[in-house]
């Protein structure tokens, strides 16, 4: 059971980032919780790192979401059963839930987090007495990002300048391995989305063991031989049990064919298919997913024109009966052409790619638990500097959403807007040109955050495929900030990635394209280490 960092990449992770979710299931029936996320420190970057981060739930009774305030208690401990318990009990006497989510911030102390595991206990009462919810979580991701602020004490250097890359191939495990679009974690293997490969478009998924990072730790699924449609992903996310792939393009044009595959069964006979154009026409070519614990939301980019159509799916009720949609464009016609989104757990967003006349900036915000045109706003990136536009992919730290540039109206941007979720006006907006500390740093695509940093995945620039990864330090958000690191330097085929995300301890690039053609090479670095890198 894991419990990770919300990446989506965003989209094509994401890239989201995309989410990990851990499972929590009741002694009895009647109250469960998932675990929707583990974020970061949420300090502001004048400030010290504590040792607080934010954890999203949520929480259903009797198999319903619980809007009520709860008696709640979260506990550490160094052991799945038994063992010590690690720092004091935080209690929560009136936690706030609503539509059965809630965000809290957890503090166990500074020494909570020294590089050994920790399991979390969690205890909820929603009008009757509180109960322990077993099994006990495992914390494996951003949590760790706090074990950096004790560098000092430490073997190791933690957060260490970004180091040389490893590389995997996975074309030298199976040819067609190449030109994936996005990836995601369940905690032990990175599932890499297929998209197009020597042959056309694939249904390839690679999957690695990120334990074994060799050839050896490398298995595939071709969702193609399920159902022919099944083809050309742009992105994918979990739920923690299952995977789902982003519907893009398939042989016959654009396509609306979610897949589903179970990650405890990795074989094509739990594979599964929705086609969201079933319920309507318009649902397809989505670039980037991402989830909130119970129901999966698909991106909208391109369908016959330019789309704004988001399609929800209910991740419980995998059928045609739990799809819904809402137009972004209804509200606004200039909400349309996204490229990945990502979540804070109450709201999702939409970031801002093209929208059908020219590189866009708006960003649409939806009220997740209004979904309906009612509960949409938008963000103009661009009424606070020109040039913020035409981002690919996103992500989150718990306080501000990230949007990744890509090109402008200019050419090639990297020009970082971040925006105070907390303050969705211009006024919360600010943002770094990357590109003033190195001109190579512009043209990414996708990112990922292991809680202290920003990482942004190269792709193209100046009619070449590039290795250049920008890391941008998340609390001190100025060029001062900014490292990179040229992953070509290290081998030449390290360039033209695809989103990418994060299990906490390494970043792996998602690849793509080469000059010479598809890619197949994954890039891994070391985000921080704890002993010799």
């Amino acid at each position: 059971m894991n419990t990770k960092l919300n990446s989506l990449l965003g989209l094509a992770g994401a890239l989201a980032l995309a989410s990990m979710l851990g499972r929590g299931t009741a002694p009895s029936p009647t109250l469960a919780l998932t675990e929707l996320a583990v974020l970061s420190t949420q300090a502001p970057a004048s400030a010290p790192l504590g040792a607080a981060f934010t954890y999203q739930g949520q929480l259903r009774k009797g198999g319903s979401p619980v809007s009520d305030a709860c008696n709640a208690a979260f506990s550490l401990y160094d052991a799945a059963n038994g063992g010590a318990q690690i720092g004091g009990t935080v209690t929560s006497p009136t936690l706030q839930v609503y539509g059965g989510l809630f965000t809290i911030a957890l503090d166990f102390g500074p020494g909570a987090f020294d590089g050994q595991a920790r399991w979390l206990e969690t205890s909820v009462g929603c009008g009757e007495a509180p109960a322990v919810l077993a099994p006990r979580t495992a914390l494996n991701a951003t949590p760790y990002a706090l074990y950096a602020a004790k560098a000092g004490n430490v073997q190791g250097t933690l957060y260490s300048p970004l180091l040389r890359p490893q590389t995997l191939d996975l074309a030298s495990a199976d040819a067609g391995l190449k030109g994936f679009y996005g990836g995601f974690t369940d905690g032990r293997y990175g599932y890499f989305v297929p998209s197009s490969n020597d042959s056309g478009r694939s249904g390839i998924v690679a999957r690695v063991d990120l334990h074994n990072f060799t050839t050896g730790g490398v298995t595939s699924l071709d969702l193609a031989s399920v159902d022919a449609g099944l083809k050309s992903f742009a992105g994918g996310f979990t739920d923690g049990r299952y995977g789902y792939f982003v519907p893009n393009t398939n042989d016959s044009g654009r396509s609306g064919k979610v897949a589903r595959v179970d990650l405890q069964n990795f074989v094509t006979a739990t594979v599964t298919a929705l086609d969201l154009t079933s319920v309507d026409a318009g649902l397809k070519g989505f670039i980037g997913g991402f989830t909130d614990g119970r129901y999966g939301y698909f991106v909208p980019f391109l369908n016959d024109g330019y789309s704004g159509k988001v399609a929800r799916v209910d991740l419980q009720n995998f059928t045609t009966g739990g799809v819904t949609s809402l137009d972004l464009a209804s509200v606004d016609p200039g909400l349309r052409g996204f490229q990945g989104g990502f979540t804070d757990g109450r709201y999702g967003y939409f970031v801002p790619f093209y929208n059908g006349s020219a590189r866009s900036g708006k960003v649409a915000r939806v009220d997740l638990q209004n979904f309906t045109s009612g509960g949409v706003t938008s963000l103009d990136l661009a009424s606070v500097d020109a040039g913020l536009k035409g981002f690919n992919g996103g992500f989150t730290d718990g306080r501000y959403g990230y949007f990744v540039p890509n090109g402008n109206n200019s050419g090639p941007s990297g020009k970082v807007a971040r925006a105070d979720l907390q303050n969705f006006t211009a006024g919360g907006v600010s943002w770094l040109d990357m590109a003033s500390t190195d001109a190579g740093l512009k043209g990414f695509f996708g990112g990922f955050t292991d809680g202290r940093y920003g990482y942004f995945v190269p792709f193209y620039i100046n009619g070449a495929f590039s290795g250049k990864v920008a890391r941008a330090d998340l609390q001190n958000f100025t060029t001062s900030g900014v490292s990179w690191l040229d992953m070509a330097s290290t081998d030449a085929g390290l360039t033209g990635f695809f989103g990418g995300f994060t299990d906490g301890r390494y970043g792996y690039f998602v690849p793509n394209s080469v000059n010479s053609g598809w890619s197949g090479k994954v890039a891994r670095i070391q985000l921080f280490s704890n002993g010799a890198p």
